[in-house]
């Protein structure tokens, strides 16, 4: 009879924590769905995205708040709080990642993936702490099969281990009677009924839908990305270079971190030739307030943003994705080497053990390189002379207008 009564104690807490298991894990994969849909518009609503993500937050909350409430689906007090703990948690890295912007280094299938098995994980494990009695499970066993608390009776008897063992050894030969050619399989001791488990299908089946959706690209955006392909593929090497010039200054003037990232990107994106990627990254500096015409142009803003493409992309580049071949290296520019005796002792002074008056060695003829860049040096060296911070000594401000205009005569 005990080991009958720890068999099926043992079978009622796998149930248990499978029951457990589920809801948390149903719980776990809303919270998740909240987050791809939110994540999915951060880039164009950052707000909205905050809202969406604000919602399991808020529902954590409410089950810490008003735990009797969840009685009526027949979760534990335990349950409740794994289940409010997920949702809080996930709710407040969901609007902290749209804040900061880490939302675009996270896959979205990822997060259904870990959030849904790790919050049913928990939520098991939580109820496997909490272990089923003998006395439990002979009360539960009575209730299924109407025993009439023989099993319980029979129960209570072996846990005191009372003295008078006629009474014990009838009480228990009735319920082994009670047991005689019933199979403990016949009637599992599930409580859920089969919404418990359509549920967690449907929840399932619908992260997975929102993760496959998240990386199709819409007709409208495959256009964009296909113009901008073109207007890539127009680019002379010396425009892409100003506008690599042009992406670099920006990022350089940009406090904000996210900024800078995106323009980092950007600058990659347009050397590896990646249309898609860059048009992302167009369409996430307009939402950040960045002056896209100054940077792109009016042409590659009105493409991106689909403006400016009304008779649609050309037909080899209407497809899902846009093969787009890297733009080719510039070839090496033909050098004019010009020399200027003041830059000449200006290195000599920098040299080890030199100074101004007596330079440690004798550089000689140095030559400075002159080619197409030139241009975009001398206007950078102009504006860092013109700053009043300037962190280039006054003495060589001279030196350095000097030096640019040799090398202009010299490459005129």
């Amino acid at each position: 009879m005990t080991n009958i009564l720890r068999a099926t104690a043992r079978r009622v807490a796998l149930m248990r924590a499978a029951e457990a298991g589920a809801v948390a894990a149903i719980a776990g994969g809303l919270a998740a769905a909240a987050l791809q849909v939110a994540w999915t518009i951060a880039p164009r609503y950052p707000l909205a995205a905050a809202g969406i993500c604000f919602l399991p937050l808020l529902a954590g909350v409410v089950v810490f708040a008003l735990p009797g409430r969840l009685r009526i689906l027949g979760v534990e007090d335990r349950i409740a709080l794994v289940i409010g703990g997920t949702c809080i948690g996930i709710g407040a890295a969901g609007i902290w990642a749209v804040q900061a912007g880490w939302y675009e280094h996270v896959s979205k299938a990822l997060v259904a993936v870990t959030l849904m098995p790790v919050a049913g994980l928990a939520g098991a494990v939580v109820r496997a702490l909490r272990p089923v009695r003998p006395t439990d499970a002979a009360i539960l066993r009575d209730l299924h099969y109407d025993r009439r608390e023989r099993l319980s009776t029979a129960a209570e008897l072996v846990a005191g281990r009372t003295r008078d063992g006629a009474v014990a050894e009838y009480v228990c030969s009735q319920a082994a009677a009670a047991l005689r050619g019933q199979s403990d399989a016949i009637r599992p001791p599930w409580r859920r009924t089969g919404t418990t488990a359509a549920l967690l299908v449907l929840v399932a089946v619908l992260c997975v839908v929102l993760s496959v959706s998240a990386g199709l690209s819409s007709p409208a955006r495959l256009k964009a990305e296909a113009a901008v392909a073109v207007e890539m593929r127009k680019m002379s090497p010396s425009e892409q270079d100003d506008l690599l010039a042009r992406l670099h200054k920006a990022r350089a003037r940009q406090g904000a971190a996210t900024l800078q990232q995106k323009l980092t990107q950007a600058e990659q994106a347009l050397q590896d030739g990646d249309a898609g990627k860059l048009t992302q990254l167009i369409r996430a500096l307009i939402e950040a307030g960045v002056d896209v015409r100054a940077l792109f142009g009016k042409k590659m803003l009105e493409v991106a943003t689909g403006r400016g493409a009304k008779g649609g992309a050309p037909p080899e580049t209407q497809t899902a994705t846009v093969a787009v071949k890297p733009v080719p290296a510039a070839p090496a520019p033909a050098y004019v080497y010009v020399y200027h005796p003041a830059y000449a002792r200006l290195l000599a002074a920098g040299a080890k053990g030199g100074t101004d008056s007596q330079p440690a060695t004798s550089v000689g003829n140095v030559l400075v390189p002159f080619d197409a860049a030139w241009d975009a040096a001398r206007i950078r060296a102009e504006n860092n002379l013109a700053r009043s911070r300037s962190k280039i000594p006054p003495q060589y401000h001279q030196l350095i207008r000097d030096f640019f205009a040799e090398g202009d005569q010299a490459g005129g």
